[in-house]
């Protein structure tokens, strides 16, 4: 599994401003057998959904212009924090970054402010301890996130409804293509 991929470095993309967000279940391929993934990894939970799936999850960085900048994979029972340490962040520096809340870890954001000077700006949880924590800073993170979900359905309109994969790395291989022609049709 790819730890880490960088697809828009060599694109011209100027931009500043940058989101960080999350897909949950959905990428499965036909060769996972209900049986081998059933108590492993690759279990998840979506809350929104009140479903179980199996698979993968995908973290993207995603800048304004829609450019998917940054992504990983993760297995689905894997915690979405933990994916913040694998993520490189490479995005000039004095760049905003807005995350939703479930990425909101007080030392990697202290981290990305003080050594490589990115202005994260996740959305705050009602007990967060920080002072930033209002509705108007809330609402701005939101407002700030909202195309992540027009460039998650574009890319997801590129994928058909089945992949057919025999195995995890060529499952991941297929995904990753579908990413780039994502990009490409950003810039054609």
């Amino acid at each position: 599994m790819p730890a880490c991929i960088e697809v828009g470095k060599d694109m011209d993309c100027s931009s500043t401003v940058f989101a960080l967000t999350r897909k949950p279940g959905g990428f499965s391929y036909v060769g996972t057998s209900v049986d081998a993934c059933a108590s492993g990894a690759y279990r998840g939970y979506c809350a929104s959904k009140r479903v179980y799936y199996f698979g993968f999850k995908l973290h993207a960085l995603v800048a304004d212009n829609g450019t998917i900048v940054e992504f990983d994979f993760t297995p689905a029972s894997y915690s979405d924090q933990d994916t913040l340490h694998l993520l490189s962040f490479d995005i000039p520096p004095k760049s905003e970054l807005f995350a939703d809340a479930i990425y909101c870890d007080y030392a990697q954001e202290d981290s990305l402010k003080d050594d490589l000077q990115i202005n994260f700006q996740p959305q705050r949880k009602a007990n967060s301890k920080k002072d930033d924590n209002t509705y108007l800073h809330n609402r701005y993170v939101q407002l700030n996130r909202k195309h992540i979900q027009t460039d998650f359905s574009q890319m997801l309109n590129l994928f058909p409804r089945k992949v057919h994969a025999t195995n995890t790395t060529g499952f991941l291989l297929k995904i990753i293509g579908f990413i780039f022609a994502h990009n490409f049709n950003i810039f054609h």
